[in-house]
């Protein structure tokens, strides 16, 4: 017989067959997920309790990971360019009108989109580096009173790290084509791939962290991770994808400390072996097992437990209290070559801790849905972020978690490949309660997640 579902009866249908595998799950010991590559090691933020302890304690806490699942299919190339008009009150929506109208017919390119901006301009997106440079080259704008230029965040970045302030940087870069792009591109063509974003001189100190703004075909040059310079080979890092990134991880506790704001959830920082020097004086960092979520307290009147049992390889967790109350925040990274069944559990156990207490997670969850506003293609049904988003929603319904992302023309993710809103803010009914929030997304060039400030005023 053939049984037809309306949406409702259908998520009834997925709990009851998930609330099924919680149960065998809990009478399972907890095993720790397989260690996670990665280029900095770093000791344990915590000593955890021993896994048997671990899980008599806490039986709601997650089972082990399962086998990675197959890598997705690869998201299709996405480049942009900005497009402004002349005139500033021409809004958005406007530009991106005459755009589709006047020129889009005969630019003789493929299009993934034409869209207004909020902050006026519009932008338009192509499936190759050749067809936006066709873009950018057409006359066609400047004679309707546009203009049009590669997006700011589309050139890579790259760091060469503790390069001697003894060679000034005429002559770094002169050694830099030297010594590794000669063999590869004439010197114009390298002045025109490879820019320095920040000058120095031996009084900034004996060593200095080199930022370069390249063309992706310098990317592949530097790919092999080392750049050298006169006798010595410096260590270099992309920035298109900042996880682990230093420069970025700094920003952090600059704009952290500049801004006045009390708290930053991080996911993927660069930790290294000197982790408080990363951060300005005062500030402390809490950090999971693995190192890829983190908490960085801004704020000395406050008292900061770790909750031991929930910093785990799955996230980490802090009880907070000061003059504002008492607050729990967590950070997970949700690993996308994993399932994401483990980290539902864990933020059980999560929530089941904080229990009436009001609690704020932060998520890079992978994973899509309109519950948080992710702008979705007409093809994204089915893929790997929007199963594991259809997870994390109806989980969400289940415990009366809310999340706080609000609409916004700038994505979570965005780099040279791919863009989506796979970030999510999420809080309890508790914290629902307890205070009213203002979310927004503001473009962030160091890293390919932008920045996601969250205002909670507590009412």
């Amino acid at each position: 017989m053939t049984m037809c579902l309306n949406k409702y009866e259908g998520i009834v249908a997925r709990l009851s067959v998930r609330n099924a595998i919680l149960k065998e799950n809990a009478k399972q010991q907890l095993m720790l997920p397989p260690p996670t590559p990665r280029r900095h090691a770093m000791a344990p933020a915590v000593v955890a309790l021993p896994p048997a302890a671990y899980a008599t304690a806490y039986p709601s806490l997650p089972a082990p990971l399962a086998a990675p699942v197959p890598a997705p299919r690869k998201p299709r190339e996405t480049w942009s360019a900005v497009v402004v008009s002349k005139d500033p009150n021409m809004s958005g929506k406007e530009v991106a009108e005459r755009v589709r109208k006047e020129i889009a017919p005969s630019l003789g390119v493929r299009l993934h989109e034409v869209r207004g901006l909020a902050r006026g301009g519009a932008i338009i997106r192509t499936p190759s580096s050749g067809e936006i440079r066709k873009v950018v080259a057409n006359k066609r704008f400047g004679e309707i009173g546009l203009e049009v230029k590669p997006s700011p965040a589309q050139r890579p970045k790259v760091v060469v790290s503790n390069v001697d302030t003894a060679t000034i940087p005429d002559d770094f870069m002169h050694e830099l084509y030297k010594n590794n792009f000669a063999e590869h591109m004439t010197l114009a063509a390298f002045s025109k791939a490879v820019h320095l974003e920040n000058t120095w001189s031996v009084t900034d100190g004996p060593t200095v962290n080199v930022t370069l703004n390249v063309d992706p075909t310098a990317l592949d040059v530097l790919d092999g991770g080392k750049a050298y310079i006169g006798w010595f080979a410096y260590n270099c890092r992309a920035l298109a994808n900042c996880g682990r990134g230093r420069a970025a991880t700094i920003e952090v506790g600059v704009r952290l400390r500049e801004s006045g704001h009390l708290f930053a959830l991080l996911h993927e920082p660069y930790l290294g072996d000197e982790r408080m020097d990363l951060l300005p004086e005062g500030m402390r960092l809490f950090a999971d097992r693995r190192g890829k979520p983190a908490i960085v307290v801004n704020y000395q009147d406050v008292i900061c437990m770790l909750v031991d049992p929930l910093t785990t390889d799955f996230g980490v967790c802090l009880s907070i209290k000061g003059n504002f109350g008492s607050i729990f925040l967590c950070s997970a990274y949700c690993q996308f070559d994993t399932e994401l069944e483990p980290y539902l559990r864990y933020m059980d156990a999560v929530l089941l801790q904080a229990s009436r207490t009001p609690a704020i997670l932060g998520l890079d969850a992978n994973a899509v849905s309109p519950m948080w506003f992710s702008k979705l293609s007409r093809h994204a049904e089915g893929r790997a972020n929007y199963n594991r988003g259809e997870l994390l929603s109806e989980w969400m319904l289940e415990k009366g978690a809310v999340a706080l992302n609000q609409p916004s023309e700038v994505f979570t993710f965005d780099n040279l490949r791919a863009h989506s809103d796979i970030d999510v803010t999420i809080v309890n009914d508790a914290a629902s309660m307890w205070a009213t929030y203002d979310c927004r997304v503001d473009v962030w060039e160091l890293s390919d997640h932008n920045m996601i400030t969250v205002v909670a005023t507590p009412t």
